[in-house]
């Protein structure tokens, strides 16, 4: 079995552990960074093939977990508990339906990325 390296970016440390929690459950190897420019910074990130089928791996288990498995799940906030399963079928349809073949972390959350659009930035 080939050791996949993933690096989880997200400026939420809960979302963070819960992530690599999850990941490394499944035999991958995880670093985590509070923000792209720290995930750029680590020595690991160049080379490092991030792919969808690692997305998909996450995306089925997220969906094929019980309500009470997700509530378990270390780092797990409640809030979260319902939206991750309904978040993660949002995300692969857009995958699906825009043929995206990259995934790319951004610094800025969805509402951020608008409010710039909206106000010129």
């Amino acid at each position: 079995m080939i050791m996949v390296n993933i690096l989880v970016i997200d400026d939420e440390r809960s979302i963070r552990n819960t992530l690599k929690e999850i990941l490394e459950y499944e035999k991958f190897k995880v670093e985590l960074a509070e923000h792209g420019a720290e995930g750029l910074d680590s020595d690991q990130f160049f080379g490092r093939e991030i792919s969808l089928k690692d997305y998909n791996k996450l995306h089925k288990i997220l969906v094929r977990s019980t309500r009470e498995e997700r509530a378990a799940m270390p780092g797990m906030e409640p809030v979260r508990v319902e939206m991750i399963v309904a978040a993660t079928i949002f995300v692969s349809f857009v995958i699906r339906a825009c043929q995206i073949r990259h995934l790319h972390h951004s610094e800025f959350a969805l509402k951020e990325g608008v409010i710039s659009e909206l106000v010129g930035i």
